[in-house]
């Protein structure tokens, strides 16, 4: 037997939080929403823990993906900086390794210039898209390809 002490209160409920309250009633077959709002009140703390998880778990795996995300641009970087090294020594024989900063190859320069671009191209259109303009990708891409 319930040996805690039972209260009788007074609350006031919009028309939308008694739909709530017959719903959580009927879904799990209760006699009465009284019982309804003890589930209700029950059901709040094991929710708020398992949120609280869950936010835990989604900042360890952004961190993760924070973690490879510097890993894979750290090798980007690399890769470039040996293209360009490879370029400048097809172009002038002996040369030995040419940093980016250094001197930037005119490929390099031209690849990094497109790339930038196709974002910036790519955000616009998802832009307009979320505004509801019609945006056909296809023929943006290939205006925006031919002028770079």
């Amino acid at each position: 037997m319930n040996m805690e002490k039972n209260h009788r209160v007074t609350v006031r409920v919009t028309d939308d939080e008694i739909r709530v309250l017959e719903k959580i009633r009927a879904d799990n077959h209760l006699t009465d929403i009284t019982k309804a709002i003890h589930l209700a009140i029950g059901s709040y703390q094991k929710l708020a823990n398992e949120n609280a998880a869950l936010k835990e778990d989604n900042r360890k795996q952004l961190t993760r993906i924070r973690i490879s995300s510097n890993s894979v641009d750290k090798s980007n970087q690399a890769i470039i900086e040996l293209l360009n090294t490879m370029l400048w020594q097809r172009d002038e024989p002996g040369k030995g390794f040419t940093s980016t900063e250094a001197e930037l190859h005119p490929y390099i320069e031209a690849a990094q210039k497109t790339v930038t671009a196709r974002i910036a191209r790519y955000k616009q259109i998802k832009d307009s898209k979320q505004k509801g303009k019609s945006v056909s990708t296809v023929d943006t891409l290939r205006e925006n390809d031919t002028e770079a």
